[in-house]
């Protein structure tokens, strides 16, 4: 939709004659005038303000477009279209009858039963998300897709998980069904602590960090001990290795806990403990009990 009605251009050699034979006063060269935006030229690359005419245009209202562009773009409807919505009204429409009328299979429903076996294809089939997979408004089902499509956002379509039915649809790339790429296929959630170790739950803090990572993950994350609260930062895998070490548990020494409470009080949590490589390459392959940063200060406790 053309939003502009008229625009402000100036005055030079080559458009003098199109305007004054359109009936506007010349006043000098380099002075700015107001046109009626149908008068101007097809070539003109005045920039008019326009708004996309899809339906679902995600957004409608876009920046402003040169004359001759927005001229080229409208459709035989009459209307404009974004680049996004045009491939989407039109292009795809016309690569399908392109690969078609070649006799080739175009749809990811096709290719399944084409290039897998029936059991194959008919476990993707049934994993299938008919209630999240849905585009303007459409119902999308395998028939409708390409088997080359990158999906919501190039980040694929809705599967469901077949084993455990409580679990989430997740977005899954249909080129890694194409390439055979297992792993990318399987369901997340069946991998991640949630399932297999549902006993480590209660130390992470934020729960939905529970759906995300897999009991040897590495990626640090915050947690807390369910006794007395205490939060720290840590890896999932070390959590399974080593457990959940807090200042109330027993695994602790007496000396290491009566220091890291006299730390907590005296220096405002202004400390570290359990000092590695992971925070200075120069532990190299030690572990030390407390480091105050400040003092530059290592304190190792006796355990006995």
């Amino acid at each position: 939709m053309l939003l502009s009605k008229t625009i402000m251009i100036k005055w030079h050699n080559n458009n003098k004659k199109w305007y004054e034979e359109k009936g506007y006063p010349f006043t000098k060269i380099g002075d700015e005038f107001e046109v009626k935006v149908k008068d101007l030229s097809k070539g003109s690359n005045a920039r008019v303000n326009v708004e996309c005419d899809g339906e679902y245009c995600e957004n409608p209202y876009l920046k402003p477009i040169i004359w001759q562009k927005y001229l080229e773009c409208v459709k035989e409807d009459g209307k404009y279209y974004c680049h996004k919505c045009s491939r989407r009204l039109f292009g795809i429409e016309k690569m399908k009858e392109t690969i078609l009328n070649n006799n080739i299979s175009f749809s990811f429903y096709d290719w399944c039963y084409n290039n897998l076996s029936k059991e194959e294809a008919d476990k993707i089939m049934e994993r299938w998300d008919y209630e999240l997979n849905i585009k303007y408004g459409k119902t999308l089902s395998p028939k409708d897709i390409s088997y080359c499509s990158r999906g919501f956002d190039n980040k694929g379509y809705w599967f469901k998980c077949l084993d455990r039915p409580e679990h989430k649809s997740e977005l899954k790339n249909i080129k890694s069904f194409i390439n055979s790429q297992k792993g990318s296929l399987n369901c997340h959630q069946c991998n991640t602590i949630t399932t297999t170790h549902p006993h480590l739950i209660k130390y992470i803090k934020n729960k939905e960090n529970v759906y995300k990572y897999s009991y040897s993950s590495h990626k640090d994350i915050p947690m807390i001990c369910p006794d007395c609260g205490y939060e720290k930062e840590m890896n999932l895998n070390t959590l399974t290795c080593f457990g959940f070490s807090c200042r109330c548990s027993d695994k602790k020494s007496y000396p290491e806990k009566f220091i890291f409470n006299l730390f907590e009080q005296l220096l405002n949590n202004d400390f570290q403990t359990q000092l590695s490589k992971k925070f200075f390459k120069w532990c190299s392959n030690y572990r030390y009990d407390f480091y105050i940063d400040k003092i530059k200060c290592i304190i190792e406790t006796h355990g006995m």
